[in-house]
């Protein structure tokens, strides 16, 4: 298949046959189980409009209402919860032709940076299972991951989106805030308001896909890469320290874009304003339905949170502490951002302090810390996970996270950050940089692919020696094989990727990319 969503669309029709993709991607359903990333299968249906994204098959996040198939919001009492209706953002996605092949197992009710589910269990990384796809989205970015669906339909309040497809290598889109309308999200309960800061959002493979998947949901043509020079406004002074795979990766990505001739320069921004603003705002209407006593004790927990600043901001938040001045802070970071954005095309920034880390349970009460490991040290939960998406879920920019490389067996991304309901300017520049890292690896789902075929396979793995060696395709397909170092490849196969030793495969996958294609060939692939 192409890594375009208009090419399988094309194919589609042109087979007549709308659920072609489907059915390819059901036949490998065990590895859904096996993830546990699908959490409810939908009936196929051979009718369907015939939209932009014609027979794609696609996931929806199982927060969002589904007219005759089960949404549970990963919350026991909805358990058995059959809507009547779809959802607004259900609705438009139907309405482009798409296939939905089931819903997206998540955090319960869209509340956690790991996807722990009640009802269906704990999602799976497929770089390795004993780490977190992140949450709340993470069955949708573990199944775009590992090919079993090419987008998920998400949210992203505090990083929904944007953590799982850091921790799992692939890309996505949290949208401008009220870019589309969010009726039938749940939460909320029964008719309430949505709480602040929800947006729409996408997880696909890559940004290509992104653009086509947004061009269709808003009914406008597909954003492509910009042409020209980018400036990039990168954000290195943050309060939190980064684990070794971030800062390498930070490292790698500012190194490619300077050597493809964009324009690197510094960026302030106040995370701690962001941090006190965002816990106020999106708690203060549950502050004022407490009962003065409890009040009081989430202020003196906070007292206590002193090394824990985005805990602190959301208990002092929910004990009122905060308000007054919630909003002006929000103000200022928006023109902070904006100002920006005067000058550069975008943002650049970490998604979180680390990549993915082993699954954590919840602590036995509230005042246990959970912590994760950021190289020497270890970071208490909330800062490492939320402490940098939060801030752009309290301006309601648009973000894109963007994949940058595989750094010692696991993929770190970056954040991306545009002007607000400019998503498409954001996309074109997002493909660009996209385009530029891929002159220099593999995208990061083909890694997996080909290490997820070697490990899965006990014949070839039996036959295996310590020698290197390769991936290749044919004829640009994605037929992945495992080929010895040096020994002649079929007649029309080149070699897409390099793999070292079958003990750094299987455990610290560390791709070297060596293009073995023409040049001419590497320029249309990124012209396309």
């Amino acid at each position: 298949m192409s890594a375009r969503l208009s090419s399988l669309a094309e194919e589609a029709r042109a087979a007549g046959d709308r659920l072609l993709h489907a059915r390819r991607l059901l036949e490998r359903w065990p590895e859904a189980r096996e993830l546990n990333a699908i959490a409810t299968p939908a009936p196929l249906s051979a009718d369907g409009p015939d939209g932009p994204l014609y027979g794609v098959p696609v996931t929806v996040k199982d927060s969002y209402e589904t007219a005759g198939l089960r949404t549970t919001a990963s919350h026991p009492p909805l358990a058995d919860h059959v809507p009547g209706e779809d959802a607004s953002l259900v609705a438009r996605l139907k309405a482009t032709g798409a296939v939905i092949l089931g819903k997206t197992n998540l955090a319960p009710l869209c509340g956690d940076a790991q996807s722990m589910s009640p009802l269906f269990g704990t999602v799976l990384n497929p770089w390795n299972p004993a780490y977190t796809p992140g949450g709340s989205g993470g069955g949708g970015a573990a199944a775009v991951a590992a090919g079993l669906s090419r987008l998920d339909l998400g949210s992203d309040l505090g990083g929904s989106v944007r953590l799982p497809a850091h921790y799992c290598g692939v890309a996505a889109l949290k949208m401008t805030e009220g870019r589309f309308d969010l009726t039938g999200h749940i939460p909320p309960f029964g008719g309430a308001p949505a709480p602040p800061f929800q947006s729409a959002g996408l997880i696909a493979r890559d940004c290509a896909d992104l653009a086509e998947a947004f061009a269709a949901l808003a009914g406008e043509p597909a954003a492509h890469a910009a042409p020209g020079r980018l400036t990039v406004a990168q954000i290195t002074d943050t309060p939190l320290p980064l684990c070794p795979r971030t800062r390498a990766a930070l490292a790698q990505a500012s190194a490619w874009i300077a050597e493809a001739g964009h324009r690197l320069e510094p960026c302030a921004f106040d995370m701690r304003r962001a941090w006190r603003a965002y816990g106020a705002i999106l708690t203060g209407d549950t502050s004022r339905r407490l009962p003065l006593w409890r009040r009081r004790l989430l202020g003196a927990l906070a007292l206590t949170s002193g090394r824990r600043p985005v805990r602190q901001a959301l208990l002092r938040g929910l004990a009122g502490q905060t308000a007054a001045g919630a909003e002006a802070d929000r103000g200022a970071a928006r023109a902070e951002v904006s100002g920006a954005l005067e000058t550069a095309d975008l943002i650049l920034l970490p998604v979180s302090a680390t990549a993915a880390f082993r699954h954590l349970p919840k602590p036995p009460s509230p005042l246990s810390v959970r912590r994760i490991p950021a190289g020497r040290l270890r970071l208490p939960y909330m800062e490492a996970t939320i402490g940098l998406t939060i801030p752009f879920s309290l301006t309601g920019h648009p973000v894109i996270v963007l994949p940058v490389d595989c750094i010692d067996g696991l993929p770190v991304g970056v954040q991306l950050v545009g002007r607000p309901g400019e998503e498409q300017a954001l996309l074109a520049a997002a493909q660009r940089l996209e385009a530029d890292f891929a002159r220099h690896r593999p995208p990061l789902w083909q890694t997996l692919r080909a290490r997820l075929t070697l490990s899965s396979s006990p014949d070839q793995e039996k036959d295996m020696s310590e020698e290197p060696l390769f991936t290749v395709v044919l004829n640009g397909e994605e037929q992945y094989s495992i080929w010895p170092e040096g020994k002649p490849l079929p007649a029309g196969w080149t070699a897409e990727g390099f793999l070292g030793p079958k003990s750094a495969c299987l455990d610290h996958i560390a791709t070297v990319w060596t293009d073995m294609r023409p040049a001419s060939l590497r320029r249309q692939m990124a012209e396309d």
